[in-house]
């Protein structure tokens, strides 16, 4: 499960950079 919730705030981080971008 942690590891999931991991990657899913992995994506939302990378989402966030494009936005930024």
């Amino acid at each position: 499960m942690a590891s999931h919730q991991g990657h899913v705030y992995t994506q939302y981080f990378l989402l966030q950079c494009w936005h930024w971008i």
